[in-house]
């Protein structure tokens, strides 16, 4: 599915898919999630977490589309 995505759609996105990347929920631990961190290299970190954020992209998903995914689960 092709899509134009805004720079703040794609920021939001970068930071939800981080949170996943830490935290192993898209929602950050203050957001009422109980989720513990992991221990990384600030380059595995920024590849890691692009790399996803272009694979979602690519699959047409929005920061509220992960968000809904999680409140499935």
């Amino acid at each position: 599915m092709k899509r134009a995505y805004t720079v703040t759609e794609i920021n939001r996105l970068r930071q939800v898919v981080e949170h996943k990347w830490l935290w192993g929920s898209y929602k950050h631990p203050q957001d009422g999630g109980t989720c513990q961190s992991r221990c990384y290299q600030e380059t595995e970190k920024a590849g890691a977490v692009e790399e996803m954020v272009r694979t979602h992209m690519l699959a047409g998903h929005t920061a509220e589309n992960l968000y809904a995914s999680e409140a499935d689960a």
